[in-house]
């Protein structure tokens, strides 16, 4: 009697491959990185500087754009990260 056993291939987070149920949260070596909405910090009142200058102050999340500056206003965006 000859019996035949066959498995389905077990899903490896770190093989390289982005499987069916692996998404870059669950598995972001083979997925990449999950993309991040950029949002920027508020800023009320007056300033006698630039109240940003980096994403460390000027966003919550994202990246940090420092779109155009004048004596009486400071433009910044927070861009999107990997996406």
């Amino acid at each position: 009697m000859l019996a035949i056993l066959c498995t389905a291939d077990k899903e490896i987070c770190g093989d390289k491959v982005c499987n069916n149920s692996e998404t870059c949260s669950s598995c972001p070596s083979d997925c990449g990185a999950c993309s991040v909405d950029g949002v920027c910090e508020s800023y009320t009142g007056a300033y006698i500087t630039q109240p940003a200058n980096s994403t460390s102050d000027g966003c919550l999340s994202g990246l940090f754009l420092d779109e155009n500056n004048t004596d009486t206003g400071w433009v910044w965006n927070c861009l999107g990260e990997f996406g």
